[in-house]
């Protein structure tokens, strides 16, 4: 397996851990808290440098917080998958009132197990617990990523101990233990064998249904609103036809698993209900015509469903990899191009920045890239000319421009991404424009921010760490 495989499948347990949190009916099966709180020990352990310990382990239901390290970091920690402000201002009004604070000094953070955006409102927390920073005290799952995409970069030894951590604890949560077991006592393995394989070609085109709505919305814009909200409408037509249509029905091989094995059975309706809650979200915009939507939205519309798209393809991949742990399956795992969360490298000497650069195009070069637009120094544009010249025969596999960071970087990156351009819009932006800042923007995280909800961006920063 090359490294940058062991990234994806690292990646991918880490997204496969959240999505079984958040499904709705997987506690009918398991504690998934208390399986999360002893995966989640481990995994802030290693990447971050800490000695935490379960202190439910010590005390059931210990109050207000689940982790502590008492000894090196002086960090308590409480695992959620809740992301509502209220959740945030019990714990800290907890931790005061219990006198935490006087064991861990340094405070308590957050570790968010869940996908949705962080909900922190208007809550001055500073007032509740004076130590607590909104801003670096809750991690998501975005920064797990950014974390362990740093470390894949910097620390080969560290990332192999992460890759096991996840590999380990994934095959042994409760619901790949049962269903291994179901399947053992199976006397008809090549039957389920031939559904899994069949429903989840299925699932890959319903997916791919999802894929083109998510293109023709960006490809609308410009032409008679009226011959938009046909085109969406149809696309509509067809999401809500899956089920009538020979190469996307699945209630039939539902039935059939139904009979075979109620685990599998439960894996693929977790994803129905996604899907189902996707249709739900964006049925009544869609009826109203690009045009509309554009002009009462923005592109919010656009961002909606390339983050409901890409939980369907998370979930496709879960599933897949259940399925792959008995079976041999000639159905693959589908790249998630829709997940553009930034990523953030730190170095500490120029030449170990040049070994993360070195490593990060060899990543995109198995990603759907689009452009890459590197901003950069004389000094970093001189090391990559200096590769080119070592490595002639291995051209780009992706049109490359190489801009010079100056006090024009924000509007130029504007001028070539900024795809608004009155009501109307730029051709289908499935494939995503990749942007490497290689030194220190100058610009204001919120503006970039701004541009990449008008486009389709991924970012990656370079950040020397402070001595």
């Amino acid at each position: 397996m090359n490294q940058a495989n062991d990234l994806k499948l690292v990646l991918q347990y880490l997204a496969n851990w959240i999505a079984e949190i958040t499904s709705k009916n997987i506690v009918y099966y398991y504690d998934i808290n208390k399986i999360s709180e002893g995966l989640a020990m481990n995994l802030l352990n290693e990447v971050y440098d800490l000695e935490l310990i379960n202190l439910n382990e010590i005390k059931t239901n210990h109050p207000g917080i689940d982790l502590g390290d008492a000894t090196k970091s002086l960090l308590a920690y409480q695992i959620t998958s809740r992301t509502d402000s209220a959740k945030i201002k019990e714990t800290l009004e907890k931790f005061v009132k219990e006198n935490y604070n006087k064991t861990y000094s340094n405070g308590v953070k957050f570790l968010i197990l869940n996908f949705e955006d962080i909900k922190l409102g208007n809550t001055n927390y500073k007032k509740i617990y004076n130590k607590f920073n909104k801003k670096t005290d809750v991690i998501t799952y975005k920064e797990l990523v950014k974390k362990i995409n740093d470390i894949f970069l910097k620390d080969e030894a560290k990332f192999n101990r992460i890759k096991n951590i996840l590999f380990t604890a994934y095959e042994k949560t409760p619901i790949a233990r049962l269903l291994e077991e179901y399947l053992k006592n199976q006397s008809e393995l090549g039957d389920i064998q031939l559904l899994c394989e069949l429903v989840q070609e299925r699932i890959k085109e319903r997916i791919d249904i999802f894929v083109q709505l998510y293109k023709s919305s960006w490809s609308m814009y410009g032409i008679g609103d009226e011959d938009s909200k046909d085109t969406l409408n149809n696309k509509l037509n067809e999401l809500l036809s899956m089920d009538n249509q020979i190469s996307t029905r699945i209630q039939r091989i539902v039935e059939q698993i139904e009979e075979k094995s109620s685990y599998i059975k439960l894996l693929i309706d977790e994803y129905i209900e996604l899907e189902e809650g996707f249709i739900r979200t964006i049925q009544e915009d869609i009826k109203k015509g690009a045009l509309e939507i554009f002009n009462e939205k923005g592109t919010t519309f656009h961002n909606i469903l390339k983050d409901n798209i890409s939980n369907l393809i998370i979930k496709y991949n879960v599933n897949l990899n259940l399925f792959s742990k008995k079976f041999a399956l000639s159905a693959s795992l589908i790249e998630n191009n829709f997940d553009s969360a930034d990523e953030e490298y730190f170095y500490d000497k120029v030449e170990e920045k040049q070994q993360m650069f070195l490593k990060l195009i060899q990543l995109l070069k198995d990603r759907e890239v689009r452009t890459l637009t590197i901003y950069c120094t004389e000094e970093d544009r001189e090391f990559i000319r200096e590769i080119d010249r070592e490595s002639e025969k291995e051209k780009w596999p992706f049109p490359v421009t190489f801009i010079k960071m100056d006090e024009n970087s924000y509007q130029t990156l504007e001028s070539r991404f900024n795809l608004v351009d009155g009501d109307s819009y730029s051709a289908p932006q499935i494939q995503t424009n990749h942007v490497i800042f290689m030194t220190n923007t100058g610009i204001e995280k919120k503006r970039l921010k701004n541009l990449q909800k008008n486009s389709n961006i991924k970012y990656y920063y370079f950040s020397r760490n402070n001595i």
